[in-house]
């Protein structure tokens, strides 16, 4: 995961600046997804045996997702996306070791030259881990981001991987809304202490009402865009 948070975070600050380190980048996350092969069944994931645990805790958190509070708003997303459509999360999905890999259905683009009516596959930086010793399972969510429902349709901001089929989120949570329906977001406990059962249906994951309160904005402002 390590691994992944920088290859991710080195495309989104320099991607659209260097060409080469474009390439390297490329290369880096397609040999992570040929290495990487499934360490757990979907059925086991959804049975939500996990504790969540939310890595976007407080504001100052932000910074490492080059996310400034004061400044952030839908253009600033747009700006830094190379694609944003609003899309389908298909039913084929693979959970790997340290990401998840969801296929979804173009429904309309905003920006970027995606057909609709075509699947692409977008690399969710979420995913379960298991503690050995006790055999215990985390469900970790970095920057706030939680799966996407499946089934359900979301307006994604995205970056394509350089020559590869992959697509990834920019600034993780923050690069996925839901497109119908109301916010489904709460504060979370300060002690985590709650199963991947009883999040994984909220739209982001975080124990900072100011975070959450960053989101729910940004979700408005690109809701009233798109809508």
């Amino acid at each position: 995961m390590k691994v992944l948070k920088k290859v991710l975070d080195l495309f989104e600050r320099h991607g659209s600046k260097i060409v080469t380190g474009v390439i390297i980048i490329s290369v880096v996350i397609a040999a992570l997804l040929r290495a990487t092969v499934p360490h757990l069944d979907m059925k086991t994931i959804e049975a939500g045996k996990y504790d969540a645990n939310p890595f976007t805790n407080s504001l100052a958190d932000l910074e490492d997702l080059d996310l400034d509070p004061e400044k952030a708003d839908v253009d600033l997303l747009i700006e830094g996306s190379y694609i944003v459509v609003r899309c389908t999360a298909t039913q084929k999905r693979e959970y790997l070791s340290t990401f998840v890999v969801t296929e979804v259905k173009i429904e309309k683009t905003y920006k970027g030259d995606l057909p609709s009516g075509t699947t692409v596959k977008v690399v969710e930086p979420s995913y379960v881990s298991v503690y050995k010793k006790t055999m215990d399972y985390m469900y970790w969510s970095p920057g706030g981001y939680n799966l996407m429902l499946l089934g359900e349709e979301y307006i994604l901001f995205l970056n394509r991987v350089a020559d590869s089929d992959y697509y990834h989120l920019i600034k993780f949570g923050f690069g996925k809304y839901r497109y119908s329906g109301e916010d489904i977001s709460v504060k979370l406990p300060d002690d985590h202490q709650l199963m991947y059962s009883e999040v994984k249906g909220y739209d982001f994951l975080t124990n900072s009402q100011e975070v959450l309160d960053l989101y729910r904005r940004l979700r408005e402002e690109v809701l009233a865009k798109y809508s």
